[in-house]
């Protein structure tokens, strides 16, 4: 199954690197065996207090510098066998394309993948290029993963969210600009 595979949302805080273990865990107990393939020295100290401690103080990306890896290359891997578990959550509430989106209203794109290969965040430059738009303009977002996090804050700053997925299993999140 993709990357992509369509389901119903689940509710679960989303895969960033700053989640910690402890979290990793308790949003996606059937992927333990998978974390625990990159923290393998956590599997001798599994089910003990030193492992709770450990677990609620490190974070993946702490786990990812201490494996020398880089942190999207787990953050993404992690992503993907949680989608193969749950289906990816695609931001419509009923899964269809919203009236809103058109292709030719796409003004504006921007493909995040080297942004984030190199550790950065596009969420600022997003936020920069969202007010320029005209009203009813689309601005759009490529990434390798869905970036959960990022569509939720700019849909409390008031920017309608869609995701879809191509068949190279990259996301194009859309942004509305209803506003001006």
């Amino acid at each position: 199954m993709s990357e992509c595979a369509s389901g119903d949302f689940i509710h679960r805080q989303p895969i960033t690197p700053d989640l910690t273990i402890a979290d990793f865990l308790e949003n996606y107990p059937e992927l333990e065996a998978q974390l625990l393939e990159y923290a393998t020295d956590l599997k001798d100290i599994q089910g003990t207090d030193l492992f709770v401690t450990i677990a609620n103080s490190v974070t993946l990306q702490q786990l990812a510098d201490n494996l020398d890896k880089p942190v999207l290359e787990i953050v993404t891997e992690l992503r993907s066998k949680a989608s193969e578990v749950t289906g990816v959550a695609f931001n419509s509430d009923d899964g269809n394309v919203p009236d809103w989106f058109s292709d030719d209203r796409v003004a504006k794109t921007l493909d995040a993948q080297e942004i984030l290969a190199a550790g950065g965040h596009p969420l600022g430059a997003v936020l920069a290029e969202l007010p320029e738009l005209a009203e009813g303009e689309i601005f759009e977002l490529v990434t390798p993963f869905l970036p959960e996090p990022l569509i939720e804050r700019l849909r409390q700053d008031g920017y309608p969210a869609w995701s879809s997925c191509d068949e190279e299993g990259l996301f194009h999140n859309y942004f509305h600009n209803q506003r001006n």
